[in-house]
C-alpha cells in the first residue's frame, strides 16, 4: 500500500547524506551510499517530463540496483520545481497516433517499474503531473515536499490519464477524489492541503 508524507526540502536533505555520483546517464544520474541508492530525473529544463530515453535508463538502473545484494532500498526524485512533469508532449507530437506512442519505449516498459522487489520511495517535490503522478503512485511510498503538486491534467488534451493511473489513483484516494482530479484535472493538494498525509 501507499503512504504518502509531507516534509520540507525532501530532495536536497536526502542527496546530503548519499555520496557522489556513482552513476551518470543522459537523463537519470544515480548516487549511492552502502544501503541506499537514489535516482534523479535529470532534465530540469523540460521539468523532468517523461522521454522514451529517460523512463528506459530510470527501468534499467532500477532492475540493476534490484539485483544488487548491497542495496537495500531505492529512491526516485527530481528536482525542486518539477519530480515529473508528465510526458513528454513534443516527443509524442512526432509519432502519427496514441496506437504508436502505447506500443512505444516509453508506454511498452512503464510497468516494469512496478515489478521490482525492493522499496522504491518518490521523493516529490514540485510537479507531479500525468506521467509523474502515476510515476510516483508505482513507487511503495511517496514522501512529498511542501511544494508538492499532484494532477492529471493530459485530460485537457483530450486523453485519458494511460499507464494504469485511472486505476492507481482510485486505489489511492478513492473513486470521488479521483474522479475530480481526473474529470476537472484539478491538482490534488489544491483541493486536499489539511488532509495530504492521509490519502495515499
Amino acid at each position: 500500500m501507499m503512504r504518502i508524507r509531507t516534509g520540507i526540502g525532501v530532495v536536497s536533505s536526502t542527496r546530503r547524506t548519499l555520496k557522489t555520483v556513482s552513476r551518470s546517464m543522459v537523463d537519470v544520474t544515480v548516487y549511492m551510499n552502502t544501503k541506499v541508492a537514489m535516482l534523479t530525473l535529470n532534465r530540469p529544463k523540460q521539468l523532468n517530463a517523461l522521454c522514451d530515453t529517460l523512463v528506459a535508463e530510470l527501468n534499467t538502473e532500477l532492475s540493476r540496483l534490484d539485483k544488487n545484494p548491497q542495496v537495500k532500498a531505492m529512491i526516485v526524485t527530481g528536482d525542486s520545481r518539477a519530480f515529473a512533469a508528465g510526458a513528454d508532449i513534443k516527443e509524442m507530437n512526432d509519432r502519427n497516433s496514441f496506437a504508436e506512442v502505447s506500443s512505444q519505449q516509453m508506454l511498452g516498459c512503464w510497468d516494469m517499474i512496478s515489478q521490482i522487489q525492493k522499496p522504491i520511495i518518490a521523493a516529490v517535490n514540485g510537479f507531479a503531473l500525468g506521467g509523474g503522478c502515476e510515476l510516483a503512485m508505482m513507487c511503495d511510498i511517496i514522501i512529498a515536499g511542501d511544494n508538492a503538486q499532484f494532477g492529471q491534467p493530459e485530460v485537457l488534451l483530450g486523453t485519458i490519464p494511460g499507464c494504469g493511473g485511472t486505476q492507481r489513483l482510485v486505489r489511492a484516494i478513492g473513486k470521488s477524489k479521483a474522479m475530480e482530479m481526473v474529470i476537472a484535472a484539478l491538482l490534488l493538494l489544491d483541493l486536499y492541503i489539511p488532509h495530504v498525509s492521509s490519502l495515499f
